[in-house]
Formats: C-alpha cells, structure tokens, sequence
C-alpha cells in the first residue's frame, strides 16, 4: 500500500494526447490570455476574514470535468478534491502529489488496475455522502455511454487524458477499483495533475441536471459556492466541515481582471489583496510599492522555437547548435521578463515532477556560436522568418522576446524577422508543422511548451506524432527517443516512467531540433499582512492563507 506518494506520473497515451492537443491549446490558451470581460469586486476586504483576489481571466464554467483552462483550475481548485492531487498548499519542486479523496491506493503486478481507498466521512457541500457509489457516478458520467447522467463533454474533455479504461467497481463501500485496458504507468499522473478530474456531487447532477452544474459547483473542497456571475465575480464561503480542516479565511471573492493595468492598479490601490499574473513590466514598480511583494510560480511552460529539422538549414546539428549558443537567456530573463522567467535548462519547466535537476541551463557563448556556424554547412546568409502569436500559453508578449533573440542573431549574421498572428489563427498553421526551407530562409515557429502532465514530452518529440497526428511541429525523429518513450509507457513504477523520460529528453537535448529560451514564472502580487505562498502549478488554492491586517 502506498502512503503519500509524491512523483507519480500520468496517465496520457501519446496517441490519445495527440487527439486532443491543438484543441486544448486553444483552450488553454484562451484562457491564458484572458476572456473579454474585465471582473469587479468590492472596494478592498471588509474584514480580516475576507480575501480578495483578482485572476487574469476566468472561470468560464464551474463544471470541473468540462474545462482544462488554467484560469478555471485555480477557482476550481478550491470549491473540489481529487482522489489524489498536487499539494497545492506547497512551494516545493516538484510540487508533491498528496492523498485528497483517497488516503492510499495499490497498483497490481501488471499495472492495469488501480485500487484506491477512499476517505471515510467526508460529504459534499449539498450534505451528500462521498463514498464508493460517489465515486462511481463520477466515473460513469464521464465514461458510461449508457448511463442516464452521462456527460459528453466531460468525456470529451477528460477522456483523452485518463481514457483507456476498461472497467470501474467498488467492492465496498470505501473502495473503487479502476481496471485499464493495458499497463499505462502515466495514468496516475494525469488523475492527479489538475482540477479537470477532481470529483462532483451526483445528489447535485441529479438535481440540476450536467449543464446546471457550471453555475453552481458542489465539490468537498475547502470552499464552498456562495455567489457566482460568469465573468464578474466569484464568491466562495469556508466550508466548516471540510476534512483537510477549515479555511482562515471565511470568504473568498475571486474577480476575472482581464485587463494587466487593471490588476496593478487594483493592487496598488488596495482594492485586492492577491493578483495573479502581473505583467513583466509592472514588477518592479508592484514590489517596490509600499505593502505589497511579488511571489513567483513555477509552471510547468517552457518557451522555445524550432524549424523543419528535415530539410534546409535547420537539418544542420551546427546551424541549431550556434542559435543555441548565441541566445542570451540570462539576458531575456532579466531584461524582458523581469523574473516572470528563468533561463532553460530543459524542455520540462519548473512546475513538472520529471524534470531533471541534474540539467544546467544551457550556455550562452556566441564567440563559440560563430565559430560553429562557420564550420557548418550553412555559415552565410541565413534568413530566420519567425512565427509568434500575441501570447502563448500565458506567455507575455512573445515578440518583445523573440525581438531580443533576433538582436542574438544578428551577432552571428543571421537576418531574422517576426510575424504575430492572433492565437487561434496562429494554432490554425502552428499544427500542420513548420513549412520547409526554401533556400536559406529558413520558417520558424515558437510555443509555450508543457502542461501538468510529464507525459506531454512525448507529443512534441515522438515521430508518431508528428503533424497532422500530433504536435511534434519541427519533425523530430530518433529511434533511441522513441524507444524510452515506449518503455515509459509500460513502467510498473513512477521512478521507472521518471527515467525514461528523462533519457528521452537528455538523447532529444543532444540532437537539439527545439531551441529552450526560458522556464516560465507566474508573479503573483501579495498584500502585506497576507500570509500565503504560490504552488509551482496552474492551479492554486487559497485555504492555507491568512489576512493579519
């Protein structure tokens, strides 16, 4: 039996994943940049037991199972559990998995079947039990064609991320049983990386029907739905009876802010207590304001860019090796992103369990960068025409950076320029690959690679899933890579899935067919007398905070 386990990985197939990605890029990306609506809420707390929190966007919905938006997961994160879930209560790296809804769970010999024990009483915020039978109706509502409360869009949703099961039982009362068509040491992981697959009343399904859920959200989380306007304000009330114990606070009113001055300004004029993702820009003037400090996030997003390694210059190990070398990541996390980010190591950003702390970020040196493209096959005349959309997967402005990485350029005598495209128009051509070259110029497309889950690696890497069956946009192939991708699959143990991938990820460095330019940061802004620190996750949870003044 394990007890508290933390690095377990999940349960995405690089097939399935590939099904679902660009649409779920959308979304996230959506969501990363905000909806239209700008948020309000009242004029500064009332109390010491009220906290006030402006979000860049979100949540559209209050339906845990229909949204994997990262700006709904923080919301969401509070109102529901899991059966085992991130500690969001924790700053560490990696963010540890803890037990929520199940205080310990067994995995057979063969890994297809997963036995979870479930937390004796504890109810939903309606009064309705948790317990096997609730369990159950979760799993039938998003799994069970038959089943009266079937839900489409929840399968739709989380099906490609904890699919590929064949049965679901409950011996007892206290005990659900998950059998999977075939070992996937990943499927843990992804059950326990986000909000999506956390667990709902069914007493409240039932009475309000699947749709009627997203207004209202009734989980066993800390806090429990007291008012809610879709792109204006959320208010939540401590729920007393939670089993993780009651909140500090006795209200939480969460305001979708969409708008960047907006949240700095509601900072540094008291209206909010807690703002998330104030813009590169503003953090210097935010930390040096009186009573306020900035927090930063770890998530799990790397920003980087890559061309057809196919054909043309791009297929030239030095052409990528000497880009490598000459971008300044140090500088760009400095100079634009004003701590928002770090330089790369990796393609594993900061927030994932399977990133690899033995990795250095990689070396700027452009005397050496000029040598290399001296000695390749291409040392003149290269023209890079960069890709970008206005932002990326929570990514500020992506063309301030990649102006900084053209300047890099230049010091090698590569030309380069930049063209933005609106998010969802870019993911439109972003998906079928980057084009060829056509003589020396060369097209390149960027992206804020990572999610939750450690298995997305595979999508962007495997020569399975290359366009139009998945997201690998540069065209990468190696058969050594794609071997450890497979043996990760059918790891009986998490440690096993964490070396595998990583041995992937350290052969794929090597070959370099992506350029790493930064690990991303979420600067959280926090009022003074506020007691609360940032998970290294999407998600976030407000429960352990404290309001001194």
């Amino acid at each position: 039996m394990l007890e508290a386990p933390s690095g377990e990985q999940n349960g995405l197939t690089r097939k399935s994943f590939l099904k679902f990605s660009a649409t779920s890029l959308v979304a996230a990306g959506v969501a990363a940049c905000g909806s239209s609506s700008t948020g309000t809420a009242t004029k500064g707390a009332t109390s010491q037991k009220q906290l006030l929190v402006a979000l860049s966007g979100g949540p559209a919905t209050l339906d845990p199972q229909t949204t994997i938006a990262g700006t709904d997961w923080i919301s969401l994160a509070n109102i529901y559990d899991g059966l085992f879930m991130r500690d969001y209560s924790s700053s560490a790296l990696p963010i540890p998995t803890i037990p929520g809804l199940a205080t310990s769970y067994q995995v057979s010999g063969d890994g297809r079947t997963y036995t979870f024990k479930l937390r004796p009483g504890v109810t939903f915020h309606d009064g309705s039990p948790w317990d096997a039978a609730a369990a159950l109706f979760n799993f039938r509502r998003m799994f069970d064609k038959s089943f009266h409360y079937y839900y489409p869009l929840a399968n739709s949703t989380v099906s490609p991320f904890i699919g590929g099961i064949a049965d679901y039982d409950a011996p007892d009362s206290h005990t659900l049983r998950v059998h999977l068509m075939k070992a996937n040491a990943g499927w843990f992981d992804y059950l326990t990386a986000a909000p999506t697959f956390f667990m709902v009343s069914p007493a409240a399904v039932m009475k309000l029907g699947n749709n009627g859920l997203a207004n209202h959200g009734i989980g066993t989380g800390p806090f429990m739905v007291k008012e809610y306007v879709r792109d204006t304000r959320l208010v939540l009330a401590a729920n007393p009876n939670f089993w993780g114990g009651k909140p500090a606070v006795a209200e939480l009113v969460i305001a979708p802010v969409t708008d960047d001055s907006a949240r700095v300004s509601g900072m540094l004029s008291g209206q909010y207590q807690i703002a998330e993702s104030i813009p590169p820009e503003s953090i210097a003037q935010v930390s040096s304001a009186q009573g306020l400090s900035v927090k930063f996030a770890g998530k799990p997003v790397t920003f980087g860019f890559g061309g057809d390694v196919r054909h043309g210059p791009w297929s030239d190990p030095k052409v990528r090796q000497a880009v490598s070398l000459v971008i300044d990541r140090q500088g760009i996390s400095q100079r634009i992103l004003h701590g928002a980010g770090v330089p790369a190591s990796q393609f594993y950003g900061l927030g994932n369990q399977a990133r690899d702390p033995s990795l250095q970020p990689l070396p700027y040196d452009p005397a050496h960068a000029k040598s290399v493209l001296a000695s390749s096959s291409y040392p003149t005349g290269l023209h890079f025409n960069f890709a970008t959309s206005t932002s990326a997967m929570g990514v500020p402005n992506p063309s301030l950076i990649l102006e900084e990485v053209q300047s890099n350029l230049e010091g090698i005598g590569i030309s380069s320029s930049i063209k933005v495209s609106e998010w969802t128009a870019y993911l439109g051509f972003w998906g079928k690959g980057t084009p060829p070259a056509q003589g020396n110029v060369v097209p390149i497309y960027t992206q804020a690679m990572g999610w939750d889950t450690n298995m997305l690696l595979g999508s962007y890497i495997a020569t399975a899933n290359q366009p139009p069956n998945g997201v690998n946009f540069v065209w990468y192939s190696n058969k050594s890579v794609d071997q450890s991708l497979d043996s990760g699959l059918v790891a009986t143990s998490s440690s096993g899935l964490i070396s595998d991938l990583r041995q992937a990820q350290k052969t794929m460095l090597a070959d370099q067919p992506y350029i790493f330019v930064f690990h991303g940061r979420v600067p959280f802004a926090v009022r003074h007398g506020v007691t609360w620190t940032p998970a290294n996750a999407w998600a976030q949870r407000f429960s352990t905070a404290s309001v001194s003044s």
